[in-house]
């Protein structure tokens, strides 16, 4: 098999895995965030807490394009990662 196939071919099983990682890491978070919710607070807020990450996400997206914009993804990404590191070592 030529060199260029086999790195080819390591960069798509790292791709997939990293994919597939962050795929079940959003999923067990999401799972897990709803499962605490409802257990303190109950089933009833439910959709105005939905209604609540959606406004955050949409608000988080917006001002990370822009500081993608400004910055570059060379800072912005890093800053994100740990961001999102700290985060979750508080909850």
């Amino acid at each position: 098999m030529p060199r260029e196939q086999d790195d080819t071919q390591s960069a798509i099983l790292a791709a997939i895995v990293t994919a597939a990682s962050s795929i079940a890491f959003q999923v067990g978070g999401k799972a897990t965030r709803d499962t605490l919710f409802l257990n303190i607070v109950g089933a009833a807020h439910l959709p105005v807490m939905m209604a609540g990450t959606a406004v955050l996400a949409i608000a988080f997206a917006f001002l990370s394009s822009r500081a993608l914009s400004a910055w570059g993804p060379g800072r912005v990404i890093p800053a994100g990662f740990a961001s999102s590191a700290a985060l979750l070592l508080v909850e």
